[in-house]
């Protein structure tokens, strides 16, 4: 099948660079709302771009499926992937959760495991694809999609400061209270102030940086390793997924003694 280029004008450059700006406010958001509410929102997000993809899928893949389906492909693809800008979300909730001391352990653990659903993936769709289709694979993740929702709602919570906020109580007497359950990390109030602080502190622009190429080269080599391991060395796609995953999987959790140590 010859490959697919985006002829001149075409939305994908302006709705990565508004994706983007989407994902970083609301990382920010967390330190004015807590992590609940953008959490539930971007796996929600995810949730519908999942369903879209399959829809459009079962609809349209093979035949009807052209070059004038891009954009909406292109702003499924942004949707579903919401749900791994949640990180952004989890990594500044689990911070407010534990003492500055033990950041480094609960932001190593939360992110391994956290960055090892591709691995899984990479196994899974593969599987599930080669045995009822394609459409069916991205319904299977919207499944997944939805029994995530339903158990963080159940069991995710914001720290204590922004419980305390949310039943009412002053910014005093909430940092007051929060303090005395042991928790050390403080909001700035509203979410401009937090990316002002970030943005005025050198440190953050090469930090980001490096966050951006490792983090986005670690996600374009699992989802293109099964493609080259299968159309380069001829593997059998089953093989290919699984190298792929063990690259993905080991590349998460060696996260963990990483943050810890």
């Amino acid at each position: 099948m010859p490959s697919y280029k985006p002829a001149k004008g075409s939305p994908s450059a302006a709705l990565w660079g508004a994706t983007l700006g989407f994902f970083i406010g609301f990382g920010a958001w967390v330190d004015s709302e807590g992590g609940t509410r953008p959490f539930i929102i971007l796996l929600g997000l995810a949730l519908l771009g999942l369903l879209g993809l399959y829809t459009v899928l079962l609809t349209l893949y093979p035949d009807r499926l052209g070059p004038a389906a891009y954009p909406l492909i292109l702003v499924l693809g942004a949707l579903a992937g919401c749900g791994i800008a949640t990180f952004s979300v989890g990594i500044g909730q689990v911070a407010y959760w534990f003492p500055i001391q033990q950041q480094g352990r609960a932001l190593a653990i939360f992110a391994g495991l956290g960055n090892a659903s591709p691995a899984l993936s990479t196994v899974f769709s593969p599987w599930v694809t080669s045995r009822w289709g394609l459409s069916p694979a991205y319904l299977a993740s919207a499944a997944v999609m939805l029994v995530g929702i339903l158990a963080y709602i159940r069991l995710g919570h914001n720290a204590w400061y922004f419980q305390f906020r949310h039943q009412g109580a002053s910014v005093v007497d909430a940092t007051q209270g929060a303090k005395t359950e042991g928790e050390e990390l403080f909001s700035h109030g509203s979410a401009i102030e937090g990316l002002k602080i970030a943005a005025r502190t050198w440190q953050t622009w090469p930090l980001v940086l490096l966050y951006f190429t490792t983090f986005g080269g670690f996600l374009a080599l699992t989802a293109w390793l099964p493609t080259y391991g299968h159309e380069l060395f001829h593997l059998p796609l089953g093989t290919a997924a699984l190298i792929a995953a063990g690259f993905a999987l080991f590349s998460s959790l060696i996260r963990i003694p990483g943050g810890i140590w």
